[in-house]
């Protein structure tokens, strides 16, 4: 069996939370790293856990409410800033890839 690991980041509700990050889950298996959703503070939570944002394959948003999305263009930016050269897969609902497009 290979080797897996889920970490959760966030999973406040939608109510902000000053203890909680919002929805976010780290999922690591195959030697690959996942995002499921990212919700406000799941950033800092990355980081404060010790992760490399860098080391991310790919992002899965599995909807649109804020408490999953609000973190999403502040990652983005961070792996620009990074200067990531290695392209991040992001899956998003359909409804949200015209508007995600938008706002980047």
């Amino acid at each position: 069996m290979a080797d897996a690991s889920l970490t959760i980041l966030g999973s406040a509700s939608g109510m902000p939370n000053r203890f909680r990050a919002c929805s976010g889950y780290l999922i690591e298996y195959e030697s690959r790293t996942t995002l499921f959703d990212c919700g406000s503070g799941v950033v800092r939570s990355f980081l404060n856990l010790g992760y490399d944002l860098l080391a991310l394959d790919r992002i899965v948003i599995s909807h649109t409410h804020p408490d999953h999305v609000c973190d999403l263009p502040l990652l983005i930016q961070y792996l620009h800033l990074a200067r990531r050269t290695s392209p991040v897969d992001i899956f998003l609902p359909e409804e949200f890839a015209g508007v995600f497009g938008q706002i980047i």
